[in-house]
């Protein structure tokens, strides 16, 4: 938890993931609506990665 808590460190998080949260939500295997999660890492100065082809 040291890495996430130093403000010295970028954390990213994949665009990927928020999809994977999506699913497990609406399949009623998590509580967390995922634009909410999206939106607290955002804020958090998380940087999202792109989904890229």
């Amino acid at each position: 938890m040291d890495i996430l808590t130093n403000f010295d460190n970028q954390v990213f998080f994949s665009a990927a993931s928020i999809w994977e949260v999506a699913i497990k939500y609406d399949l009623g295997k998590i509580d967390i609506e995922p634009h909410v999660l999206r939106k607290e890492l955002l804020d958090n100065d998380f940087k999202e990665l792109p989904i890229k082809r």
